[in-house]
């Protein structure tokens, strides 16, 4: 183990002056300007007028017309029916009915046979082009880097001693110069020729062929035929008749009846009428008015005034404080033993 010094991170604790802003309360002397409302009342004088109604009677004279009831003759017409029977003629349409051959048309359905052509989606094989590639390679053989043997100890005791130098490579036998070096390996690698050529494709494409196909239609023919059909046919003839008519007849009566007739009458009469007097007098009120007064009033107000302050207060700093460890020391390999035939460690000096 050795001593080794390190940098750790430590959070200390220390005392910071800094300036703090307080408020202090303070009672201050303010002086603010009220208005007031200020009531005035004085005495006034003033003329009032007013109507007063009299009433007073007064004798009209009025024209007013009065009915009067009278009987005259009155002559008024009146109508007197009367039946009276009259002859005439008159034409009337009697119905006659006769068959008649009539032609009509009817539309007899025939079926016909038709050729016609239609699209049809087929493959068709067609032959392309197209650029292909071919690896033409060949497996060579390549010599590969070999670690180099060790030597062999002359204490080994026997040929087995050097087996780890025949694994490396090494076919001398164990009392000969067993090298310092070894027989080198080799492998087999594949080393690419890519070629492109142009070969044909054979691919199925979708055309669109025309095909010849036959389809049935059906259609109409018109065709005349004959039938026999009853017409009816208004004949005219005419025929005597007799009616009843009524008619009124003017007659003159006469008769009496009550007639009533408006007079005109004179007469006098009491009328009451209202007229208005105008009077007037002198009379005394109060008239209060109002003034705006302004006032000084003076109050004590609580105000919070700023002032700075030096605090101290404690804050949280980081910083970078030594410290002694005990670290393992690098690991030394010691000489390997001789039944082993292995190479010296390279951390070993």
């Amino acid at each position: 183990m050795v001593e080794k010094t390190v940098w750790e991170p430590m959070m200390v604790t220390e005392t910071k002056k800094v300036m703090v802003t307080e408020y202090k309360e303070e009672m201050k002397d303010v002086v603010s300007h009220v208005k007031r409302i200020v009531p005035k009342t004085e005495k006034k004088s003033r003329e009032v007028n007013w109507t007063e109604w009299q009433e007073t009677t007064e004798d009209v004279q009025v024209t007013v017309k009065k009915p009067v009831m009278k009987t005259v003759d009155v002559t008024y017409t009146v109508l007197v029916p009367e039946q009276i029977t009259k002859t005439g003629k008159k034409t009337i349409c009697k119905p006659t009915w006769e068959e008649v051959e009539k032609e009509y048309t009817v539309m007899v359905p025939m079926t016909e046979t038709k050729q016609g052509v239609r699209k049809v989606m087929q493959c068709v094989p067609v032959v392309k082009k197209t650029t292909v590639c071919e690896d033409k390679g060949q497996w060579v053989q390549q010599a590969v880097e070999t670690p180099a043997c060790a030597p062999c100890a002359p204490a080994c005791g026997g040929c087995s001693a050097c087996a780890p130098a025949i694994a490396c490579g090494c076919a001398s036998p164990c009392n000969s110069a067993c090298g310092t070096t070894c027989a080198p390996a080799t492998k087999m690698v594949w080393v690419p020729n890519v070629v492109q050529r142009e070969v044909e494709v054979t691919v199925q494409e979708m055309q669109c062929v025309d095909q010849p196909y036959e389809y049935q239609v059906t259609t109409c023919v018109p065709e005349v035929k004959k039938c026999m059909v009853k017409v009816c046919k208004m004949t005219t003839e005419e025929v005597d008749y007799s009616w009843t008519e009524t008619v009124c007849k003017e007659e003159v009566k006469t008769c009496q009846k009550q007639v009533c007739d408006w007079e005109d009458v004179v007469e006098t009469r009491q009328v009451k009428k209202c007229v208005a007097v105008p009077k007037s007098k002198m009379e005394e009120y109060e008239c209060t008015t109002y003034e705006c007064v302004t006032e000084e009033v003076k109050s004590q107000v609580k105000v919070c005034t700023p002032v700075c302050v030096e605090k101290e207060i404690e804050v949280q700093v980081c910083k970078m404080v030594e410290k002694k460890i005990m670290v393992p020391a690098p690991t030394c390999c010691a000489a390997p033993a001789c039944s082993t035939c292995a190479p010296t460690p390279s951390c070993c000096k």
